[in-house]
């Protein structure tokens, strides 16, 4: 649209319209196109809330032996809190794919730790008895006090 056509009120979609004194232009139809917009942004979250939601009960079937559905799972984050303790999806593209981990608190700063890749219950068992989290920082030896935060 060109400078002229704007001064002159040539546009086919922006009119000026009288508010209490003052003169607007008022477009038909951006509130409604923004309002689309949004919906669809929400449809496109929830139905990829929903595919992530399928792969975590997948894992958490085929790795922990549990059936999750109709549990509470976090958003976002595709997470589960079962007995107390937290598993994770992690989304990996190709060849490693989706993975299962426990999520804990850094034994030195508190802050969210995964586990390795958890395949089997063996792999679940030792994470749970065995493994003591240290995220990369602490293991850097980069600990701060600014650093520390609670497992959410």
């Amino acid at each position: 649209m060109s400078r002229n056509s704007r001064r002159n009120g040539t546009s086919p979609t922006v009119q000026p319209v009288a508010r209490g004194g003052e003169t607007w232009l008022s477009t038909q139809g951006w509130k409604e196109r923004a309002q689309a917009a949004l919906v669809d942004k929400n449809r496109a979250a929830t139905d990829e809330w929903a595919k992530n939601e399928a792969k975590l009960a997948a894992l958490m079937q085929s790795v922990v032996g549990v059936d999750i559905e109709g549990l509470p799972i976090e958003k976002p984050g595709d997470s589960i809190v079962l007995d107390g303790v937290r598993f994770r999806m992690i989304e990996y593209g190709e060849p490693t794919g989706d993975q299962l981990v426990i999520l804990r608190a850094c034994g030195s700063c508190g802050k969210p730790t995964p586990s390795g890749f958890l395949k089997t219950p063996l792999d679940v068992g030792e994470a749970m008895e065995e493994w003591e989290p240290k995220c990369r920082d602490c293991q850097k030896g980069a600990i701060q006090p600014e650093h520390s935060q609670e497992v959410s």
